[in-house]
């Protein structure tokens, strides 16, 4: 049976995070979308776990696989602080 969609984005996802950098995640949230940065710390079937650090607390976000609608890698400087 053939890679499906979410097959490529979790290798993606791997290679990136063995990158050790940061990635901006792009998800949607219901009419909107959502960014997210941080490093990956895990991939699992069915979602990323991203950790920032920039707050000076280690905070992890756990986001479905199914609700990526973009990855940037290296990340970019975000256009606004608030997630």
């Amino acid at each position: 049976m053939g890679n499906t969609c979410r097959d490529d984005l979790r290798c993606l996802l791997e290679r990136i995070k063995d990158t050790d950098e940061q990635v901006n995640i792009i998800i949607q949230s219901g009419e909107d979308c959502c960014e997210f940065t941080g490093c990956i710390c895990e991939v699992d079937d069915c979602f990323v776990v991203l950790i920032d650090t920039k707050r000076g607390t280690c905070i992890r976000t756990y986001i479905l696989l199914d609700c990526i609608c973009a990855l940037v890698h290296p990340a970019q400087q975000s256009c606004c602080d608030e997630y």
